[in-house]
């Protein structure tokens, strides 16, 4: 993995005021590396390539049972979910993927072997 950096100590604070690409800005430049990384959180446990590829998300809409369910409402939902079962596949390079589906999926049921 490259090296990467962060900021810090900026004047005027970043966090203070919304970042402005036109505007100048001093702060110190930390240099990092992935040992630097690995110093401070450990090694990844576990360790690929066993590690969690499939990842459950529920997105939940929350509305007044006393009023109709707007379907415009439950199709922006849907809409979220998809955009971000898409961009968290194209975030990882399509090495994990999420699933907004609820519940498990059904397998056919198995007989009995007595009779």
């Amino acid at each position: 993995m490259p090296g990467f950096f962060y900021i810090a100590d900026s004047d005027p604070p970043v966090e203070e005021e919304p970042f402005v690409e036109t505007n100048t800005y001093r702060a110190t430049r930390k240099d990092l590396t992935i040992d630097h990384v690995l110093n401070r959180m450990g090694r990844r446990s576990p360790a690929y390539p066993d590690t969690q590829r499939l990842f459950k998300v529920l997105f939940v809409l929350v509305y007044d049972p006393d009023r109709p369910l707007p379907t415009e409402d439950v199709n922006e939902v849907r809409h979220y979910a998809s955009v971000m079962e898409r961009d968290f596949a194209k975030a990882t390079g399509n090495r994990g993927t999420i699933t907004t589906a609820f519940g498990t999926p059904t397998s056919p049921r198995r007989r009995s072997a007595r009779h």
